[in-house]
């Protein structure tokens, strides 16, 4: 009580020049802070606008309102995500700064699909540590869930699928927790793909049925295709090849209804890889020729080096030592840095390693055990270790020293 009377004292002591002075300051600074609740609040409107621009599931919904094609929402939510990069991430320093956890984990949200179409790996990982934070602060279940679900994605790109697991394995305990059907689905279809990653097959198929059959109640298209996808290549892996052929087929067909580039591109890669088992190389070229144009159209880099790697596949198998050799090269190259950033120094070790491995095999085949030995060596250094492939590098390895 004693300091209040002493500081209304002193004010009452001051000439009125300052006292105005500090009246007006005050003012000055409740308006700022006005002004940054609505910029955030601005930014938090227009990034989740273009984010259901982006999302298959929402976009189909939009084309009608805007009479404009599901293609050009893309271009237009890509464009803005882009050239406003920069403000999105202050708005985010802003919220954090002012406590606004929903605010922050609202825009780090809507940057999760971009981010995954640009393969912006880092800028990805650092913004759902920030979302899963905020998430913490504001004790928000849900949004802690999701937050982990999409780490668990993010860190089997990057190559960390075991770190992953853990984190995903939270997300779909709270979920259960909170009654989440939804998010449970959404969480075994990453935990379904992380576990293809490490190669427990079985764990894997249980997890894309578990949330197949939640898409289906559901009626989500978008997840059943998802899901289907997954059992596909796990059936792949197993040599469960008329399986796998039969459930991506009917994948493919779903993401060509909804015209979902992005994930048609995927689906003609992992069936590509199924009709390159059964010897059908025409139509593996085919269906990773198509992939690549996509790829290329929007920028995805680490699935250009996929694609590029699978057609030096086929010409390998054909016998075109140069044309897969060249084929080879430019997958590489791409590997070495696959995101779309002309900053980021991030790269694609592990898809890095699968090239190498199908180099070795080319040189094998061509004779020449040295250099085969070679790009196995090198393969296995960019290999995950606890990848079927790194064990079947080893194998090699041992076969021929």
């Amino acid at each position: 009580m004693e300091n209040n009377e002493t500081d209304t004292l002193i004010l009452d002591d001051l000439p009125e020049d300052d006292l105005k002075e500090i009246q007006e300051f005050n003012t000055s600074v409740l308006d700022y802070e006005e002004v940054i609740s609505k910029l955030i609040q601005g930014w938090v409107q227009l990034s989740n606008n273009y984010d259901d621009y982006l999302n298959p599931r929402l976009r189909k919904k939009l084309v009608e309102r805007f009479s404009s094609s599901e293609q050009d929402l893309e271009y237009e939510a890509l464009e803005f995500f882009q050239n406003e990069l920069s403000a999105l991430k202050r708005a985010i320093d802003e919220a954090t700064f002012k406590s606004d956890w929903l605010s922050v984990i609202d825009i780090c949200d809507s940057l999760v699909i971009f981010f995954n179409l640009r393969t912006y790996w880092e800028d990805l990982e650092e913004t759902l540590k920030i979302a899963l934070a905020a998430s913490q602060k504001a004790k928000n279940d849900l949004a802690e869930a999701r937050v982990l679900n999409n780490l668990g994605h993010t860190f089997r790109l990057l190559g960390r699928a075991e770190e992953g697991i853990n984190y995903c394995q939270r997300s779909v305990e709270i979920f259960r927790q909170i009654k989440d059907e939804r998010g449970i689905a959404e969480a075994l279809y990453t935990l379904g793909y992380l576990f293809r990653s490490v190669g427990q097959w079985q764990a894997s198929i249980r997890g894309f049925e578990e949330c197949l059959s939640l898409f289906e109640i559901f009626e989500d298209s978008v997840g059943k295709a998802g899901a289907l996808d997954g059992l596909g290549q796990v059936y792949t892996k197993q040599g469960n090849l008329s399986q796998a052929e039969k459930v991506l087929r009917e994948s493919l067909q779903i993401k060509e209804d909804l015209g979902n580039r992005f994930q048609v591109s995927v689906t003609c890669n992992n069936l590509g890889k199924v009709y390159i088992q059964q010897g059908n190389l025409g139509e593996a070229e085919n269906l990773f020729r198509r992939s690549l144009a996509i790829k290329q159209e929007i920028n995805d880099r680490q699935g250009q080096g996929v694609s590029l790697n699978e057609l030096g596949e086929v010409c390998r198998l054909k016998g075109e030592f140069d044309r897969a050799m060249n084929f080879y090269g430019k997958s590489l190259s791409i590997k070495n840095q696959v995101s779309a950033s002309k900053n980021s120094a991030v790269s694609d070790k592990h898809g890095k390693g699968l090239t190498y491995m199908c180099m070795g095999l080319l040189f094998k085949e061509k004779g020449d055990i040295e250099q085969a030995i070679k790009k196995w060596e090198e393969a296995l250094e960019e290999l995950n270790n606890y990848s079927p492939e790194s064990k079947q590098v080893q194998q090699w390895l041992q076969q021929f020293s």
